[in-house]
C-alpha cells in the first residue's frame, strides 16, 4: 500500500521522532544570521574608511569567520525551512550609516566601539540560546561558535586600548 514515499509518513502515522523547529531556534538563527551580516558589512567598511592595520587586520577577521558563520547558519536554515533576511535592516542599517559618514580617527574609534558593543551583546545572545534552543544543530553551532565569538571581543578591546 504504502509505495516507497520518501517521506516519513509512508504509514499515514506521522513520524515523531524528528522534533519540529521551535520559535526560539528560529529566532535565534534570524538574529545570528543578522548580526553576522552586519559584522561583514562594517568590516568591509572598516577596510575602505581606517588607515589603522590593526583594524584592517580585525575586519578582515569579521569578514572571515562571520561570514564562515552565516554559511553554516543558512545551511542549518536551510534544514530547517527558516527564511533568512538577506540584506541589513533597522538598527544594523542605521549604524552602518551612521559609521560610513564618520572619517579617519573618528570612524576608527567609533568603529572599534560598535564591535565591542556588538561582541557583548552576540555572546549574550548565544549564551541564552545555549539555555533555550533544543535543536541539537544548532546548539552544536552555538557551542563551536561562542569561544570565537569571546576571541573577537578580547581583541577587538586590546585595539581599543589603543585608539582611545
Amino acid at each position: 500500500m504504502a509505495q516507497n514515499r520518501p517521506f516519513p509518513y509512508e504509514t499515514g502515522v506521522p513520524d515523531h521522532t524528528v522534533a519540529p523547529i521551535t520559535q526560539q531556534d528560529t529566532a535565534f538563527v534570524i538574529a545570528a544570521t543578522t548580526g553576522g551580516m552586519a559584522e561583514i558589512a562594517l568590516g568591509k567598511l572598516a577596510l575602505e574608511k581606517s588607515a589603522n592595520s590593526k583594524i584592517k587586520a580585525f575586519a578582515n577577521m569579521m569578514i572571515k569567520d562571520h561570514g564562515k558563520a552565516n554559511e553554516e547558519l543558512k545551511q542549518l536554515a536551510s534544514a530547517e525551512q527558516i527564511s533568512l533576511p538577506v540584506s541589513l535592516g533597522g538598527v544594523e542599517l542605521q549604524t552602518y550609516d551612521r559609521l560610513a559618514t564618520k572619517k579617519a580617527a573618528e570612524f576608527d574609534s567609533t568603529y572599534v566601539e560598535q564591535m565591542v558593543k556588538d561582541h557583548i551583546n552576540t555572546i549574550d545572545l548565544f549564551q541564552q540560546a545555549s539555555k533555550t534552543v533544543t535543536d541539537a544543530a544548532i546548539k552544536q553551532f552555538i557551542e563551536k561558535t561562542l569561544p570565537v565569538l569571546h576571541e573577537h571581543l578580547e581583541h577587538v578591546k586590546d585595539i581599543q586600548q589603543e585608539v582611545q
